[in-house]
């Protein structure tokens, strides 16, 4: 075997232990989508591993794999991991609102309190003045 052999047959074993690991990686976090009911998909897919969308399609192996998950996922209520993200956001929002609502609320009664307080006021000043006529 040349010298050229050699390189070109350890390139050739570099990039199959390579694609092993993006294999290995790739239905881990398949298996652990299914496994968290967290819907497989292939942009999700790229968003935990980093690798690229057309991995996900022209990799037999993983591709055959992200179909069987989706099998098994099918007909269940399934949770989106950004809409997971969105409904914790707006859970926090929504609880942000109610406490400054419920500040005004407060602020309200305690101005109406106070209005009827000044009205009694402004009346018995009114009265007075009528009576000193």
């Amino acid at each position: 075997m040349g010298k050229d052999e050699k390189i070109f047959s350890r390139m050739v074993d570099a990039n199959r232990i390579r694609n092993h690991e993006k294999e290995l990686a790739a239905i881990t976090a398949i298996k652990k989508m299914v496994t968290d009911d967290v819907a497989v998909t292939v942009a999700g897919l790229m968003e935990q591993t980093g690798l690229s969308r057309s991995f996900f399609y022209n990799n037999e192996t993983v591709h055959k794999e992200i179909s069987r998950a989706k099998r098994l996922q099918q007909g269940r209520d399934l949770e989106a991991p950004k809409r997971r993200v969105m409904d914790k956001a707006m859970a926090g929002r929504l609880r942000i609102l109610e406490e400054q609502l419920s500040k005004r609320n407060e602020e309200c009664t305690r101005l109406r309190e106070e209005n009827e307080k000044l009205r009694g006021v402004i009346s018995a000043s009114n009265l007075q003045a009528y009576q000193d006529l």
